[in-house]
């Protein structure tokens, strides 16, 4: 984010999908770590998110809504 905070003078939004599929639990760890301190609003979708241990808050969509865990 910061190249883009840069350039726009502002932090970005990121949004991610499957952001751990390809990752073993060290590789979760750093990427939720790194993304925990990028400064940057993070939407991220998982198909396992029992598997991260995410710092902000957490939602399931059920039936087209989505529910705070």
């Amino acid at each position: 984010g910061g190249a883009v905070k840069s350039q726009l003078g502002r932090s970005p939004i990121l949004l991610i999908d499957e952001v751990a599929s390809e990752l073993d639990e060290l590789g979760r760890q750093k990427v939720v770590q790194a993304l925990g301190q990028s400064g940057c609003q993070v939407f991220a979708a998982t198909a396992e998110p029992q598997s991260l241990d995410w710092p902000g808050d957490r939602f399931v969509m059920r039936q087209g809504s989505a529910e705070k865990l």
